[in-house]
């Protein structure tokens, strides 16, 4: 990829690293559910509809907007800099395809 700086060849990251990797950004995105979450509470709660849809519309709704959210990030991040922020803090990255990896 042009513009990707080029690291030395290193051994595959570990299953820890990228369960790592991806605790961190689950905490970020959590964090975002949560704001989200109380937010649409708090507007649907004004408008009324809270009581309509048993109080779970908020919940749902955070949910897709944040899954729909960090599924989008992960393809944009993954397909243009090979890494998403949880393995640049892992020190870790996606290799591109048809390039041999050393053990």
């Amino acid at each position: 990829m042009a513009g990707t700086p080029q690291v030395p060849d290193a051994p595959p990251a570990e299953w820890w690293e990228r369960l790592a990797a991806r605790l961190i950004e689950a905490l970020v995105f959590g964090v975002f559910y949560y704001i989200l979450f109380i937010a649409l509470w708090a507007i649907l709660r004004t408008v009324g509809m809270s009581e309509m849809f048993s109080s779970r519309l908020p919940g749902v709704a955070g949910w897709a907007v944040a899954g729909l959210g960090y599924a989008a990030y992960d393809w944009w991040a993954h397909s243009r800099r090979g890494r998403t922020f949880g393995k640049a803090i892992m020190r870790i990255r996606l290799e591109p395809a048809g390039r041999p990896v050393s053990c």
